[in-house]
């Protein structure tokens, strides 16, 4: 992310060395480039985004928004791609029914039905590993 920082903070330079001879598409340059400076910036903040896990399940943040998924409420996981990037992903059990339609279109997308924003410095391989070893050791179905 620190080096995402760099690029975006690179590109709103360029925006203002741009500024005098293309105002448009330098404004449009410095505006997307700092907004994305900005959320490069939040994500690297210790609590903007973590995986912790627990005995009942796992907790993961993005931008400070957590989101926690038992255990119990998972098939398995799997690598995912999603465009260029392989992250961690899972399948929720047949007696898990929230949100069928994103469900869906998460399928279609990166062939999981849900999926980590990050892989934690793992493989997104070693890092499914990992959580279906858990899940089978901690997983008992709550429904």
């Amino acid at each position: 992310m620190g080096l995402f920082l760099l690029g975006a903070v690179a590109f709103v330079a360029i925006g203002v060395w741009l500024l005098p001879r293309s105002p448009v598409i330098a404004g449009t340059t410095i505006f997307l480039s700092g907004l994305s400076a900005i959320i490069f910036a939040i994500t690297l903040h210790p609590r903007s985004a973590f995986l912790t896990i627990t005995a009942d399940g796992f907790t993961f943040a993005t931008l400070f928004r957590k989101h926690f998924v038992a255990w119990s409420s998972v098939e398995s996981f799997a690598p995912a791609r999603i465009g260029l990037i392989k992250v961690a992903g899972w399948n929720y059990n047949s007696a898990f029914h929230q949100h069928a339609k994103l469900r869906k279109i998460n399928v279609a997308i990166s062939g999981t039905e849900a999926a980590l924003p990050d892989t934690y410095g793992m493989s997104a391989e070693n890092l499914s590993a990992l959580l279906n070893e858990l899940r089978q050791k901690h997983g008992k179905s709550a429904f």
